[in-house]
């Protein structure tokens, strides 16, 4: 009799080798994609349908596999499938310490790479994002769960602490964000406490939701900055560009301020200028999303002495023809990687 173990969930299916079916719900695991490259799968306990890369799939280092498929659980609580302008599509995961690769221009591709610099390694952090995991699952006041083994993704929960508990809800339950109902064994709701938490939480998101813009300014440059403002603010971000802002402050820690609170950093190399590199570099450090940007004519001019520099080219760009094209593409990459 064969096994499959779901990666998300770790629920076990058996097949009969003598009836040819699954003895339980049968999963969903195949290659059904042109591109070998990325496995199919379907987790009946979150119903959720994905395309995970092989090389998480099949990844040696088990604290590394875990972590990554924690941060795609909790992308896919979030958001189940992509909008990519109203048409919907599955998600597809993959893990690249260098760059984007090939896969960084398309909306619907998640490099978990960027995901694990921002993974919660605090504990009033694993706290805070765990509660909102919940709460989306959970969405009702006075819904009540009992956690299973296959929820503590939602927790970010690698294994078992020393006296084989549920630590990290144990965490929130000690916070006051729930509380056993004492009906049955382990069986909690989110409190007031917690639900006003989940406000904060969901407020703060919302006041940091913001995007930072780092270019050459000038003439030849406003039309850009435009179609910037237009694709970030289409997407209820607000825009922060250091030229705009009124302070009597030395400029570089103003910028700094501004890079930090943002959720990413949007940086054009049409037009060279090394303060924009030097932003970038700031943001990259700090774990932000930075994306690049630059007009194909000078991207493919090689040239062109100023073409961007061969490090950030190795980046994946949003590479646009015209200004209506570089809103839209700049508009998919957002969605696709600001989270």
């Amino acid at each position: 009799m064969s096994e499959y173990t779901c990666p998300i969930c770790g629920s076990v299916y058996k097949e009969d080798e003598q009836r040819k079916q699954w003895t339980e719900k049968a999963p969903c695991k195949e290659n059904a994609t042109s591109d070998e490259d990325f496995i199919y799968l379907y987790c009946h306990h979150f119903d959720f349908k994905f395309y995970l890369h092989t090389s998480i799939y099949n990844e040696y280092d088990d604290t590394l596999k875990e972590k990554l498929l924690n941060l795609a659980t909790e992308h896919l609580i979030h958001t189940k499938e992509c909008d990519d302008n109203g048409r919907k599509r599955m998600w597809y995961f993959y893990f690249n310490e260098i760059n984007d690769g090939i896969y960084g221009q398309y909306p619907n591709y998640i490099n978990l790479a960027n995901q694990l610099k921002n993974y919660p390694s605090q504990a009033i952090d694993v706290a805070h994002r765990s509660l909102s995991n919940y709460a989306i699952r959970y969405p009702h006041y006075g819904d009540s769960f009992t956690p299973f083994w296959q929820d503590r993704r939602l927790s970010f929960e690698l294994k078992d602490n020393n006296n084989h508990s549920c630590g990290v809800l144990k965490l929130i339950e000690d916070l006051g964000y729930v509380k056993d109902t004492g009906v049955s064994t382990e069986n909690y709701i989110i409190t007031a406490t917690g639900w006003q938490k989940i406000d904060e939480l969901r407020k703060q998101e919302q006041t940091l939701k913001q995007g930072f813009i780092a270019m050459a300014f000038g003439k030849e440059t406003e039309n850009i900055r435009e179609a910037f403002r237009v694709a970030i603010e289409g997407l209820n971000y607000s825009i922060r560009i250091i030229d705009e802002k009124e302070h009597n402050n030395q400029i570089v820690p103003e910028i700094f301020y501004e890079i930090e609170r943002s959720k990413f950093v949007v940086v054009d190399v049409t037009y060279p200028n090394y303060g924009a590199y030097y932003e970038a570099g700031y943001a990259q450090a700090l774990g932000k999303q930075v994306i690049i940007c630059c007009r194909k004519k000078e991207f493919d001019d090689k040239e062109n002495p100023n073409r961007p520099h061969f490090d950030i080219s190795q980046k994946s760009m949003v590479v646009w023809e015209d200004e209506k094209d570089l809103i839209s593409r700049l508009s998919k990459r957002i969605e696709a990687t600001v989270k």
